[in-house]
């Protein structure tokens, strides 16, 4: 397996939280996230800039936050600057929940946030806060590919909700302590 430096790791994840945000499916007014890519394209050509809110209990100094401002600026190159991502860190707009109502009632907001919160909306969802669930990256890529995630994927669309990218891998975790801890019961 080819290794990746640490730093390029964390670019690759940052830039990939970006699009774990969370909009809320189907159409609403031309000015938000949700115009479809028709109308998006046509609006374009007028001028017109479309804004998606991005918020994040991140702060501004985080390398979770510079992946998705590297993200933003992408998107606003790749549009023409026609789509504008601005980045909400440290809760601005509100606490994840309230984003995730206001997401739903039709407001041009993604929200970046863990399966705790969307447990609310599909309850087995749930499962992948848990500790350890995987190894690794690739496991957790593995999992998030299997019919039982996908449909919890399916279930949250059903509620309004719309997935852009699940990457709940925060790096590697490791314990501290005066003591080897080489099995759970440790």
């Amino acid at each position: 397996m080819k290794k990746i430096s640490r730093r390029s790791f964390l670019a690759v994840c940052g830039a990939m939280a970006a699009t774990a945000a969370l909009t809320a499916c189907g159409g609403s007014s031309a000015s938000t996230a949700g115009s479809t890519a028709g109308s998006t394209a046509g609006s374009a050509a007028s001028g017109e800039v479309f804004e998606l809110k991005l918020s994040t209990t991140q702060t501004d100094t985080s390398m979770i936050y510079q992946g998705l401002q590297a993200a933003a600026d992408k998107v606003a190159e790749d549009t023409d600057g026609h789509v504008k991502v601005t980045i909400y860190p440290s809760s601005q707009l509100g606490g994840e929940e309230d984003m995730i109502d206001q997401a739903l009632q039709g407001m041009g907001i993604a929200v970046l946030t863990d399966a705790g919160r969307l447990s609310s909306y599909v309850n087995d969802i749930g499962i992948m806060n848990m500790a350890y669930i995987v190894d690794n990256y690739e496991d957790g890529m593995k999992l998030m590919a299997t019919d039982t995630f996908k449909g919890w994927d399916a279930d949250l669309a059903n509620n309004g909700i719309c997935g852009l990218c699940y990457n709940y891998y925060d790096g590697a975790r490791s314990f501290m302590g005066h003591k080897a801890y080489n099995t759970p019961a440790d």
